[in-house]
Parts: C-alpha cells; sequence; structure tokens
C-alpha cells in the first residue's frame, strides 16, 4: 500500500490528511485480516499529487484520492491533499519505484520519536533528556 501525501502542508495536517485517504481506500478495498506494507511518499504540492494520480490512473492501480473537504477553513490552497493506493503486487510496485519515501526535516532515517517509557523496545530511541524531555517527578 503506498500512501502520496503533500509535504507543502503543516505536519499535523500531512498525518491527518493520510489517514483520511488510507481510512477511505481500506473501507473501499478491504485487506482480510493481512497487514500490508505501507510506504509513505511525500510529494510537494497539488501538481505534483495530480502527476501521481494520472500516474495511477494510466498504470490502472486501485487508489483512492482525498479531497479535504474543509480544504478553504484550513487555509489549503487546494483540495486534494493525499492519495492511498490498495495493496499492490510486486509488478504493480514497479511503476512506483521512482518515488522517494517521504521524510520530515533532513532526509530517510532522520527523524527519530522520542519515547518515555520502555527503551528496551527501540535501542536507538534517546533518554527522555536527550530528546529535551523533562523527567516527572
Amino acid at each position: 500500500m503506498f500512501v502520496f501525501i503533500r509535504t507543502d502542508l503543516p505536519v499535523p495536517q500531512q498525518l491527518v490528511q493520510s489517514n483520511h485517504a488510507t481510512f477511505k481506500l481500506t473501507q473501499l478495498y478491504p485487506c482480510g485480516e493481512a497487514t500490508p506494507n505501507l510506504v509513505l511518499i511525500g510529494v510537494p504540492d497539488a501538481r505534483a499529487l495530480g502527476r501521481v494520480s494520472a500516474k495511477l490512473k494510466a498504470c490502472q492501480l486501485p487508489h483512492y484520492e482525498w479531497h479535504e473537504p474543509d480544504w478553504e477553513l484550513y487555509g489549503f490552497d487546494h483540495p486534494f491533499t493525499a492519495i492511498a493506493t490498495a495493496p499492490l503486487d510486486e509488478r504493480e510496485k514497479e511503476a512506483l519505484r521512482n518515488y522517494r519515501l517521504y521524510s520530515v526535516g533532513g532526509g530517510a532515517g532522520q527523524c527519530q520519536l522520542p519515547s518515555v517509557g520502555n527503551h528496551d523496545a527501540h535501542p536507538n530511541t534517546p533518554e527522555p533528556a536527550q530528546a529535551g524531555l523533562q523527567p516527572e517527578g
């Protein structure tokens, strides 16, 4: 499953809009009990998202296009905010191999989320103090 999101939107809205597209897609193309891999792709703006849409249609890849109904309220320049594809087989994925993985602020692998709690679960997670968090107490 590929999810395409506009990176010109604020990060919290990127999260919300990508989830809208994914939620609607799973209603149309249920995956059963399996959990497909998810690939998140960032595109610069609505025009680029339109080009993604055209490619998905040309390749006949099942997908859902999310258009935010309250786009003007949020100050978006265009309502088209995200696309999610149905789970794809290897042949179908080949058509999308030229897209780059989404990243926030500096490239793949540069975004680390601080953890408050179990540091054994992910050994590369910084201690709360290193992540700018103050211990409770």
